[in-house]
């Protein structure tokens, strides 16, 4: 087992492509699709890294990723569909390590790609 990655995503489609890619290359994925229930679960269990969508329902991702930061340094990787650089760096404000647009299309998209990001923020989060 290559690690636990806790995947809150609310498109379907996008959530089990993740979900499918990441557990390939080994990782335990759990999926939720709600700010609220991701955001309990983050602080209630121990995670190797949260991938996190900005526009959800019950409470966006910034709020999330705040209030996941307050509590813990589990390393965060932000998923958007927002590509503006605006955008960007007030993700990058709130605390995560990346972000990246979900809105390359999937054929243009490595299968590696996840699991590669998934693996390198991991190895760049020191151990306590």
């Amino acid at each position: 087992m290559n690690g636990r990655i806790l995947l809150i995503e609310d498109e379907a489609g996008l959530a089990r492509f993740l979900e499918l890619d990441l557990k390939h290359e080994g990782f335990d994925v759990h999926v939720c699709a709600d700010g609220r229930e991701g955001l309990e679960l983050a602080l209630s269990e121990q995670w190797d890294l949260i991938l996190l969508d900005v526009m959800l329902p019950s409470l966006n991702g910034m709020e999330v990723c705040r209030r996941i930061r307050a509590a813990k340094s589990t390393p965060i990787m932000m998923i958007t569909a927002r590509d503006s650089v605006f955008d960007r760096v007030m993700g990058l404000d709130n605390g995560p390590m990346t972000t990246s647009s979900n809105r390359l299309p999937l054929k243009s998209c490595s299968p590696a790609s996840a699991p590669c990001s998934a693996a390198f923020i991991r190895k760049r989060t020191p151990k306590c």
